[in-house]
């Protein structure tokens, strides 16, 4: 299946997709135990899944506060639209680190 989001060639932003289009991300980790608590996009709130958004114009930060009870857990943030499964970004999880943000610039 096609992905929403493919990596933006221009530099201007992480990633990028057709305005108006969605796209659905998941959160995996090697222990099993991380999850993702708040997200924000397009200045929305979400506090539940699924963690589905609609790409916006222009370039917007999706804002994702993740969690893991396993120092140094690795976190994979993933695009899981209609069944595409793509890594956007991982990272080992540590209680200090600021919330993740992956640009997304709408086309």
């Amino acid at each position: 299946m096609a992905c929403a989001l493919a990596v933006c060639t221009t530099g201007d932003a992480d990633y990028e997709g057709n305005t108006g289009d969605s796209f659905e991300i998941a959160i995996t980790s090697s222990s099993g135990t991380a999850t993702l608590n708040v997200a924000r996009y397009n200045g929305t709130n979400f506090t539940t899944a699924p963690w589905k958004f609609t790409i916006a114009g222009n370039v917007n930060v999706l804002v994702l506060v993740i969690e893991s009870t396993v120092m140094g857990d690795r976190v994979s943030i993933n695009e899981v639209t209609s069944g595409c499964n793509q890594v956007l970004d991982s990272f080992h999880y540590s209680p200090s680190l600021a919330p993740e943000g992956l640009e997304i610039k709408g086309l």
